[in-house]
């Protein structure tokens, strides 16, 4: 690996663990942090590039949360997704661990939601119940990883969902089992060459509501293998043990496996391209056949040869085609897609415009054809699409087919559309809108905030957030906005401002910044701001760094610890030390640790001092950072 990999590597991994702490914060319990030597195995074993190429930014929402047993891993997972996400570009990655989330508002802001070894979630609030189901029947992405069938014991609209309720693990963590791959040639075991495998890890046994009649298994364990047999308590009678499968649900479509409970599973390259690939199902760029495997014997499954060797026009039988049944004609027009060159999508095009216009064509069929109109659509796609954003039905996927182009007719389409929709259609455009980053647009959302319609205010808020910039930052000071909807321009008003720093312009942001850091906001936007000023300030920041040691509140002192700690490599920490006795005796305490986990070494005559003269608290962090800066005669 070179130094610059090996650079990128260790940056990646001390911003993303001090962000999974932060988020931990909010949960029941902290997980158990990330071994620094880990992540670069991580990041080695993670694909070089996507399964399927994605035309449009997908975001996943990683849902960390555990209110039963807590799986150390969890942070591991998120590491791992979040490289993944990086290395082949195929999402973005968001994590999560207050119920909040499931806010209707902002799963809307997602293609998929990922269950990252949740256990026991009670989903109290009817709305979020609501709001995750018609999110998934909508079309939205459902992922589970390990413990996530660990969940839903009293909601079984939402067990059906994810497919299966946990009944134990015979097959302990600290075992090697015989796994079997039930389509070794489907897409989603294609990073297992073909290959039957051992895995030391946790297996669950599945109830509830799995079953083949329902379900694509693509894993299970090897019943044939006298290991996997002689264990205690195994119920199922059948030797039906599905490790992995996927299922549509609705117009959404559900991946999960029950392989991950131990570190080492992060690293097997077989099983995260594997998580890749069921990840890409669930949002909708790779499209596969998922029909239930009890389907497959009886009926047969569909020939695509006829008696004379002519393959069947999988555009031609695409047309009738509905939710539930073989998806064989989808799965072949993806491959023809994936497999095709560059000059041949334009002849690809044409077949699906004929199927967009075909009075024929079932609502799945359409769907199906604005999902590969990302893919190979050009400008001539543009005014099909945008007449869909009026049609009820299918305006989400026609937005999404419209997203990821780069032509600005997108922009102006999509513009000239606000006056027209409403509704959902209007929430999805102005979602789109400030994805695309359309800065011609903030006017014209500005326009649409309504302090009487809240959800139009908040997706006209997020989209300015997202847009960011000089213009969006103005418009968000100056909107008036009810109470309720503050913490929602807080969030976008920060937004703007980094966006600020990335474009050169860190002056103009950090005076947002400063402004965000007084005791009117609540401490953790308070807590963001100041990592943007302390980010955009450069040799300045370690100014922000004691101004927050000396703040009262708690939590703004840890935060400027923290800071030190990213800061230690690139910034002179030596102004903190020197400043010591300035502060209250936690703050000592903090940024003792922090000049110890820095390596600060020319703070050590100081850090003795303290040793010598101090007592308490104070006396025993010198005392333990001695153990880091100082040497033998310490």
């Amino acid at each position: 690996m070179s130094s610059l990999m090996m650079t990128r590597n260790r940056a990646l991994a001390t911003v993303f663990l001090i962000a999974v702490v932060g988020c931990q914060a909010a949960g029941r319990s902290a997980t158990a942090p990330v071994p620094a030597g880990e992540f670069a195995d991580i990041w080695d074993a993670v694909p070089e590039r996507p399964v399927a190429q994605p035309d449009a930014t997908r975001r996943i929402l990683v849902f960390s949360r555990s209110e039963g047993f807590q799986h150390q891993v969890i942070g591991a997972t998120e590491v791992a997704l979040e490289y993944m996400g990086r290395k082949t570009g195929a999402f973005e990655v968001t994590v999560a661990t207050d119920m909040d989330a499931f806010d209707a508002a902002n799963l809307a802001r997602f293609d998929a939601v990922l269950f990252n070894n949740t256990t026991q979630l009670a989903f109290e609030d009817p709305s979020h119940r609501r709001a995750l189901l018609e999110f998934a029947r909508g079309g939205g992405g459902v992922i589970g990883i390990h413990a996530a069938t660990d969940n839903f014991y009293d909601w079984p609209e939402a067990a059906a969902m994810m497919g299966g309720l946990f009944d134990g693990h015979p097959w302990g963590a600290g075992g090697t089992w015989a796994v079997k791959l039930d389509e070794p040639d489907h897409p989603l075991n294609r990073s297992f060459d073909g290959q039957a495998f051992l895995i030391r890890d946790e297996i669950y046994q599945i109830t509830g509501p799995y079953s083949r009649d329902t379900h694509r298994v693509l894993l299970s364990l090897d019943m044939s293998n006298l290991r996997n047999r002689q264990v205690e308590g195994i119920k199922r009678d059948d030797g039906d043990f599905a490790i992995s499968w996927i299922k549509p649900f609705g117009e959404g479509r559900v991946f999960y496996s029950s392989l991950g409970h131990n570190p080492e599973v992060l690293r097997n390259e077989g099983v995260l391209g594997h998580y890749l690939a069921g990840i890409q199902y669930a949002v909708g760029d790779l499209e596969v056949d998922d029909a239930p495997t009890n389907t497959l014997a009886s009926p047969p499954r569909p020939a695509l040869t006829t008696d004379a060797g002519a393959v069947d026009d999988p555009f031609t039988t695409l047309v009738p085609v509905e939710f539930g049944f073989s998806r064989l004609s989808q799965a072949a027009i993806e491959e023809e897609i994936r497999n095709a060159p560059l000059e041949h999508h334009s002849a690809i095009e044409d077949r699906l415009l004929e199927i967009l216009e075909n009075p024929h064509s079932t609502y799945a069929a359409k769907q199906f054809v604005c999902r590969m109109l990302r893919r190979v659509g050009s400008d001539r796609s543009l005014p099909y699409l945008a007449r869909l954003l009026h049609d009820e039905a299918l305006t989400d996927d026609a937005r999404f087919a419209m997203q990821g182009h780069e032509s600005p007719d997108v922009d102006r389409m999509l513009r000239e559309s606000l006056g027209d929709l409403s509704g959902p259609a209007l929430i999805g455009v102005i979602g789109t809108i400030g994805q695309r980053r359309d800065r011609d647009a903030v006017p014209y959302l500005v326009d649409l905030v309504d302090t009487a319609d809240t959800e139009l205010t908040t997706a006209s808020i997020i989209a300015l957030g997202e847009i960011g910039g000089a213009e969006a930052q103005r418009a968000l000071f100056a909107l008036e906005l009810p109470a309720g909807l503050e913490p929602l321009r807080q969030d976008a008003l920060l937004r703007c401002a980094d966006e600020l720093v990335i474009e050169g312009a860190p002056a103009e942001a950090r005076d947002t910044y400063q402004r965000m850091t007084t005791d009117a906001y609540p401490v953790a936007v308070r807590i963001a701001a100041w990592r943007g000023l302390v980010r955009s300030q450069q040799a300045e920041a370690v100014r922000s760094v004691l101004t927050m040691l000396r703040d009262d509140e708690p939590d703004i002192q840890r935060a400027g610890a923290r800071f030190m700690i990213e800061m230690g490599e690139v910034v002179d920490l030596m102004p903190v030390a020197e400043e010591l006795a300035s502060f209250s005796e936690s703050a000592q305490v903090l940024a003792i640790s922090a000049l110890a986990s820095a390596g600060v070494s020319r703070a050590t005559p100081i850090v003795t001092g303290v040793v010598e003269r101090d007592a308490g608290a104070v006396r025993t962090a010198a005392i333990r950072a001695l153990g880091d800066l100082g040497d033998a005669a310490h």
